[in-house]
């Protein structure tokens, strides 16, 4: 089993740490010319840019970079290194996560005071060191799919479940009267607007698509949505 580290948006980490998220879909980068990708038998994966799947050429494919199933991915997030003062009126140093509803800063009376108020900058997810890192999610499996092939249900698990549309971006506002294209038309709000444009959801691009479990701190996130 390895381990690799991949970069997750505040977006998708907040659905993650709330049990939204069991899929990952991320642009499959190099190969998207290829008519066809299937796993290949000596490992990793290969593919055409005819329509007839062929026996492979080579004695080995491409990699997929966030490895394979049982491997493991740190997340990197968006993070901040801060001094603050407590309600208690002492000074440390903190790491503090954009993700999080607030940054914990005591119990008053009874209650737990949250707030963002010490974080003077965040500073980028590709900055954020290992020993840092708090999500870790393990691989169950992953595939090679065009991304508007997915599912209701890969869209729902996706981690865009709980974020609402723009209203001007609903189906019934375009003509569309089946409730089951919400989903998918939600999924692809969110993925157009953290890819770039060769990656669009109507270009339909291949994506790995990667089944996790999330853990935090070795503790794993239970589902809260129907799988």
């Amino acid at each position: 089993m390895k381990e690799h580290c991949i970069t997750c948006s505040t977006d998708k980490l907040k659905a993650t740490l709330k049990g939204l998220m069991r899929i990952l879909f991320v642009p499959i980068k190099g190969h998207q010319y290829l008519n066809w990708i299937a796993p290949h038998p000596g490992g990793g994966w290969y593919g055409m840019d005819t329509d007839e799947i062929l026996p492979p050429v080579s004695n080995k494919g491409f990699a997929c970079p966030y490895g394979v199933s049982e491997d493991s991915l740190w997340v990197q997030e968006t993070w901040a290194e801060e001094e603050a003062q407590n309600l208690e009126g002492d000074y440390s140093g903190h790491i503090y996560f954009k993700a999080d509803e607030g940054i914990y800063m005591g119990n008053y009376d009874g209650i737990d005071i949250y707030n963002y108020a010490p974080v003077k900058k965040w500073r980028s997810p590709i900055l954020m060191p290992r020993e840092y890192s708090r999500i870790t999610l393990e691989i169950a499996n992953i595939q090679a799919v065009k991304i508007q092939n997915i599912s209701d249900q890969d869209a729902r698990l996706s981690g865009s479940y709980g974020y609402e549309l723009p209203e001007s971006e609903r189906s019934f506002n375009r003509g569309y009267t089946n409730p089951y294209r919400y989903e998918k038309e939600r999924f692809a709000y969110f993925w157009d607007s953290y890819n770039k444009v060769e990656y669009q959801w109507k270009k339909n691009p291949w994506a790995w698509r990667i089944c996790v479990v999330p853990y935090r701190k070795g503790v794993e996130i239970p589902l809260k949505i129907a799988a």
